[in-house]
């Protein structure tokens, strides 16, 4: 669900560059139990940028994104 996410917003904002998405990691923050991810973008096996996603109400959504 979290690569979905990313790839789907990457898809929305910049659909001409045709970025992967991979290496998922967990962050954790240290004000609350919230759990957010960071999902790496990829164009041409290069790393590209990433993205944060969060989970609000049980959906997860982009929190903060460079591409």
């Amino acid at each position: 669900m979290v690569i979905n996410t990313a790839l789907d917003w990457s898809k929305t904002t910049q659909p001409t560059l045709n970025l992967t998405a991979d290496n998922i990691s967990k962050i954790y923050c240290d004000k609350s139990t919230d759990i957010q991810y960071c999902v790496s973008y990829y164009k041409d096996n290069t790393p590209y940028g990433y993205a944060i996603v969060s989970f609000v109400n049980n959906e997860a959504v982009i929190k903060e994104s460079r591409i």
